[in-house]
């Protein structure tokens, strides 16, 4: 904890020169910083009020804090809707299982690049930490392979997924039910069908059974088409969620 007051401090005091050092003034929109970084202080105060209170809404030293450690800790240093869409955009209301790092995105969901920097590692390795780049990634690659945006999605595909499992469980259960009464119904049928060939004359015997057989092969064809038919539908319901 005292070492990362110290650091605060030194942030303060780093900011403070470089406001002396380069002449910045308050800023509300996204100004170009001068080593090329776009950043709205304006932004950033809003979107990250346990920066400001700690660290004031000083443009200079909000910035220095990006530079520190907003960065590294996958903090938007600006409104990404002014970079042609290639960031999410500035978030509205934020629902309460929604972390300060994610933004929301065109469709109405959240993307948060430290939580897809930390959960795919693969990512970060090809293409570092910018939170811009991650969420362009999401949007052309990662939302295609099954990428999450961020914990909170995490936790409500996990509990989707188990809701699922469970159903497919439960449908199999019934399926495995269902096999066992079919089998043991054939079963007492077959033991009838051989005690009545028994009392009947050799070739009658063999004719008997052969029509039997045949009768019983057309029962299991419309017993096996009627549980395809059953799959089949438990697919397309879960296919409809996702599944």
């Amino acid at each position: 904890m005292k070492m990362k007051n110290f650091k605060t401090v030194i942030a303060i005091v780093i900011g403070v020169a470089t406001v002396a050092g380069s002449g910045l003034t308050a800023f509300a929109a996204p100004v170009t910083m001068p080593d090329g970084q776009v950043f709205d202080a304006e932004f950033y105060a809003k979107t990250y009020p346990d920066v400001v209170a700690v660290l004031g809404t000083d443009p200079a030293t909000l910035y220095k804090h990006y530079q520190t450690y907003g960065k590294k800790e996958g903090r938007l240093p600006y409104a990404p809707a002014t970079q042609n869409n290639t960031t999410p955009a500035a978030p509205t209301s934020r629902p309460s299982d929604v972390p300060a790092t994610a933004s929301e995105m065109a469709d109405g969901g959240w993307f948060d690049p430290a939580f897809y920097a930390l959960t795919y590692p693969d990512v970060v390795k090809a293409l570092g930490k910018d939170a811009a780049v991650l969420y362009k990634h999401y949007l052309t690659y990662g939302k295609k392979e099954g990428r999450l945006p961020y914990a909170a999605s995490a936790a409500k595909a996990n509990a989707t997924t188990a809701a699922t499992n469970e159903y497919r469980a439960a449908y199999n259960g019934a399926v495995n039910e269902y096999n066992k009464a079919y089998n043991e119904v054939l079963n007492e049928y077959n033991k009838a069908a051989k005690g009545v060939a028994s009392s009947l004359p050799p070739s009658l015997a063999k004719e008997y059974m052969q029509i039997y057989n045949e009768t019983v092969n057309e029962y299991n064809q419309i017993y096996q088409d009627t549980m395809n038919e059953y799959q089949s539908m438990v697919n397309d319901i879960l296919g409809s969620y996702g599944f």
